[in-house]
């Protein structure tokens, strides 16, 4: 049978996905996307008080941090002409 999107694979998959679009350099906006995705289902699947989800909640916001200014660098450094 099929296994829906809630499934715990599919946190595993999204958060794979959003792994490799990370660590290529490729998309850190789109890598968040698949790490909300990830943590989303979590969520759900843990409950709120979870300790894994907890953990994942605390490394998701560093991440979403440290992609923004990712972000805000890369845009700066384009408007400046140092590429």
């Amino acid at each position: 049978s099929a296994l829906g999107e809630g499934h715990p694979a599919f946190a595993t998959i999204y958060n794979n996905v959003g792994s490799a679009l990370l660590y290529q350099g490729k998309d850190y906006p789109q890598a968040l996307q698949y790490f909300n995705k990830a943590h989303e289902i979590k969520t759900k699947l843990l409950g709120e008080n979870h300790l894994g989800r907890i953990t994942l909640s605390r490394s998701y916001g560093m991440l979403s941090s440290i992609i923004r200014i990712v972000e805000s660098l890369r845009s700066t450094l384009y408007e400046t002409g140092l590429r």
